[in-house]
């Protein structure tokens, strides 16, 4: 969130107006949410940060040197007009989308009944910085660069068959399975 004083991070929540997507666990569990261009975050590495070195379970006097640039030095970079960091820390508010997103898919299951159709003019990959590090990839339902596209394409990729679930309340969700 950005206004005229400051910077901030917010979790989403589904009336983002963006597809949501639902993810084998491992791919969801693993997918990069965190890119500083020197280290890449998963829901995985934020969490276990957290409760083992930042007061999750206890606190460590010294903290992983690539999780210290992202909660305390900024290296995100994101800045407001007046060139200051955001106001509050952005693995804190990633444990709060973290568990909005596990509570939220399964509100989601639980509504009900569901229609589940193949949606084969989507593709979608999961594309493998190594085996816990992954992220999403779509070349028909992501808007990308040239220079987006060549750091992607050097990483090895996994198909995934989307799937578009209606629910009886008209919510429609896609799977990426």
């Amino acid at each position: 969130m950005m206004t005229n004083e400051y910077i901030m991070y917010e979790p989403l929540t589904l009336d983002t107006g963006k597809p949501m997507f639902f993810m084998k666990y491992k791919d969801w569990w693993n997918e990069i949410i965190f890119d500083d261009k020197q280290n890449f975050y998963t829901r995985r590495d934020i969490i276990l940060f957290i409760t083992n070195k930042d007061g999750g379970t206890h606190v460590d006097p010294t903290l992983n040197e690539s999780y210290a640039a992202l909660t305390r030095h900024n290296s995100l970079g994101w800045v407001d007009s007046s060139g200051r960091p955001s106001k509050n820390n952005p693995a804190y508010v990633a444990i709060r989308q973290i568990a909005y997103e596990v509570l939220a898919s399964q509100k989601l299951f639980l509504l009900g009944t569901f229609t589940r159709k193949k949606l084969p003019q989507s593709i979608f990959e999961m594309r493998f910085v190594d085996e816990s590090k992954r992220f999403k990839w779509s070349t028909t339902d992501y808007t990308y660069s040239n220079e987006t596209f060549a750091i992607v394409s050097q990483y090895r990729k996994e198909k995934r068959q989307v799937y578009k679930n209606e629910y009886k309340n008209g919510r429609m969700v896609r799977i990426i399975w």
